[in-house]
């Protein structure tokens, strides 16, 4: 099948099942599959697809069609002129995000130091740390495997950023913290909100810290 064709055929089954922006995802996970570009997409628009890569877009589209983020199946989201990747235990960064993290590059400043909770994929916190000298910033998340993705991330973008458990942060507070949140964490194997209210008032009464509740 042609590349045209395949996109035509793609927007088609995108769009029988209800997908909002058929003729771009279907665009999308063509050039996923395929590493085309769009110069080079309408460059050989008329050439046959391998039968490999039309097989894997097949795939693709019925993922997709089931409703599945695209940045799930694709592995990458841009955010901040950056690629950060993203799987199905983290969520996918929106474009409003994007005016959070504006804002708050508006008011910290080189040596400030923040904690961003429900880290997910760290892309605020890795995006603050990237446009701001001299940061000192620690992320947590209740997620082993969401945490791996923002590891992978940070590695990735060059960015220094330790990571902890939420369930036990106490060996990052006691890195990071200066032992200001000791008293709070203690040993205990949950943290409940009432904790993080306690967290939040100390941080506004030493003036330490930047508290960012992302769920990103």
């Amino acid at each position: 099948m042609k590349f045209c064709e395949a996109l035509q055929n793609g927007i088609a089954i995108l769009e029988a099942h209800g997908i909002a922006d058929a003729k771009l995802d279907a665009w999308y996970l063509l050039a996923f599959v395929t590493g085309l570009t769009k110069d080079k997409y309408f460059l050989c628009q008329q050439e046959q697809m391998t039968e490999a890569d039309y097989e894997k877009y097949q795939d693709a589209l019925a993922t997709r069609g089931k409703h599945v983020p695209l940045q799930h199946i694709t592995g990458e989201q841009e955010f901040m002129g950056m690629t950060f990747l993203v799987n199905e235990h983290v969520l996918v960064p929106r474009q409003d995000t994007e005016t959070l993290v504006e804002e708050a590059l508006s008011v910290i400043k080189p040596g400030s130091q923040i904690l961003d909770m429900c880290t997910g994929s760290g892309c605020i916190l890795i995006s603050i740390m990237k446009n701001v000298p001299n940061l000192e910033g620690v992320g947590f998340d209740l997620s082993k495997k969401a945490l791996n993705i923002a590891k992978e991330n940070a590695k990735r973008l060059g960015a220094s950023v330790p990571w902890a458990i939420l369930m036990d942060p106490t060996a990052a507070c006691n890195l990071h913290c200066k032992g200001c949140w000791a008293a709070e964490y203690g040993k205990s194997s949950s943290l409940p909100f009432e904790t993080l209210e306690s967290i939040v008032e100390q941080g506004k009464k030493l003036g330490t810290f930047v508290y960012i509740f992302s769920g990103g």
